[in-house]
């Protein structure tokens, strides 16, 4: 006859204590990990929008404007915070809509550092007048989770980590 073997109540508070020990250990490196990538994911959203908008201009050989709008389906570009929504659309025309953006998700902050204004033009050679800068974050951030998004002024957007304190 064989006699099963199984664990001791004490070796499976050994085993369950290294494990929270572990965990413990992880958890800030997994929030980091989470937090840049929330950063990155939203980062490319709007750089998807700008490439859209500049992509469309040169399609359609007419100006397209990329604005911030608290009601995007709508097709309206009201100067809200670009954390409502945005939208593409021909330049002026709320019926030429294109494409729309909602909200950012909660907690997130996207704020235009040069320029101020709420709409980025393209002209039908795919450029925009005065380059344009953009910081994302979410709130809570630390370290490199900030995002800087630059827009040139041939039109082009690229995408840096920040590593200063989130604004």
């Amino acid at each position: 006859m064989k006699q099963s073997q199984a664990f001791t109540l004490v070796e499976l508070m050994i085993v369950l204590g290294v494990a929270a020990i572990l965990a413990t250990m992880a958890a800030p490196a997994f929030w980091n990990m989470l937090q840049n990538q929330r950063a990155t994911t939203q980062a490319n959203e709007f750089v998807t929008a700008v490439n859209l908008a500049r992509s469309e201009a040169v399609k359609r050989g007419e100006r397209v404007e990329l604005c911030a709008s608290a009601d995007p389906n709508a097709g309206t570009c009201d100067g809200s915070d670009w954390t409502a929504g945005w939208v593409v659309r021909l330049d002026g025309d709320a019926n030429g809509l294109i494409r729309v953006w909602g909200a950012l998700p909660v907690a997130a902050n996207l704020n235009e550092t040069t320029g101020g204004e709420d709409r980025i033009t393209y002209t039908s050679r795919g450029e925009v007048l005065g380059s344009r800068t953009f910081d994302l974050w979410f709130d809570g951030c630390t370290g490199d989770q900030q995002r800087n998004i630059r827009i040139n002024a041939a039109g082009r957007p690229s995408v840096t980590r920040l590593d200063t304190e989130c604004s």
